[in-house]
């Protein structure tokens, strides 16, 4: 029986392998390269706006993508923008985006933008959010308030997301240890940090995905802690990044103002609605949002 293959045949498919690694090894070898189809389409196509996921917010396994991309869809349509909004799996696809001008906006946190050059951008808030100090009531039974005063929590070790400016606290004596969410809360129920405070939502959220028969276990401060919104962010070097960013402003500002914001949040299911106080903040930031002219 012959064999398959000859020698002379087998060394020509040796040559041609080696050739190959040549000259794929060394692409392999520098930065991540993301293929611009990822992120837009054609240019007959919508235009893309990139988030990335942020649940219970932002993520694709929610239905309708979740509130955020809701609200963002909404607000595009209202202004005569249709947009498809893409949710990456990554923080970095979506500033990667961003950074080589690859999409119409993109939404997300203000930390999610520490470290990136914010000249040509504009941040427009969309969204605000309600934070909360919780406690791990098996550690300290209870302590449901802080009575809006942070001398109260004087001694306590905080948990917060960081990046975060801890000054505020530390000013009042309180020590404060940064993370991410999911771990702070493990060291909240392990009682390495006294108090955890973060986005009521995203929280509860969390501890229902989590640590499920645990819920009742967590208590949430009575007064809130802060706010804090979430943007849709332009890029004004690109042609229409003024345009659309100025037409987005108006059209949400119509939705709020005439209730078709609040209806966009209930039927996504969000478990905050905005209250008048929470409006009027975001209105207001609207109001003064100053979008440069090229």
């Amino acid at each position: 029986m012959k064999p398959i293959f000859g020698i002379g045949r087998i060394r020509n498919v040796a040559l041609l392998i080696t050739m190959c690694l040549v000259f794929v090894l060394p692409a392999w070898a520098t930065a991540p390269r993301f293929a611009p189809e990822w992120f837009q389409k054609d240019v007959e196509s919508l235009p893309v706006v990139v988030a990335h996921e942020y649940p219970p917010y932002r993520s694709v396994s929610i239905g309708g993508k979740g509130p955020h991309a809701r609200i963002v869809s909404a607000v595009f349509a209202v202004a005569g923008e249709d947009v498809d909004l893409v949710v990456q799996p990554a923080r970095s696809l979506m500033i990667y985006a961003l950074s080589q001008e690859e999409t119409a906006a993109v939404v997300g946190e203000e930390a999610d933008f520490e470290g990136v050059s914010r000249k040509q951008l504009v941040f427009v808030p969309f969204h605000i959010k309600e934070a909360r100090y919780f406690r791990y009531r098996p550690n300290h039974g209870g302590g449901s308030n802080w009575d809006g005063k942070l001398e109260n929590m004087r001694g306590t070790v905080l948990g917060l997301e960081g990046p975060t400016d801890v000054r505020v606290w530390e000013k009042a004596g309180i020590s404060v240890a940064l993370g991410a969410l999911p771990a702070l809360l493990e060291r909240l129920v392990a009682g390495e940090i006294d108090i955890l405070g973060a986005d009521a939502e995203r929280t509860e959220w969390l501890i229902r995905k989590r640590m499920p028969g645990k819920e009742k276990q967590f208590v949430a401060m009575e007064i809130p802690a802060w706010d804090s919104f979430s943007y849709v962010v332009f890029n004004t070097n690109l042609g229409t990044g003024e345009s659309l960013a100025a037409r987005f402003v108006d059209a949400l500002k119509r939705l709020l103002r005439d209730g078709g914001y609040d209806l966009i949040l209930q039927n996504a299911g969000s478990r905050q609605a905005l209250s008048d106080m929470q409006r009027k903040k975001l209105i207001q930031r609207l109001d003064s949002l100053k979008i440069p002219d090229n």
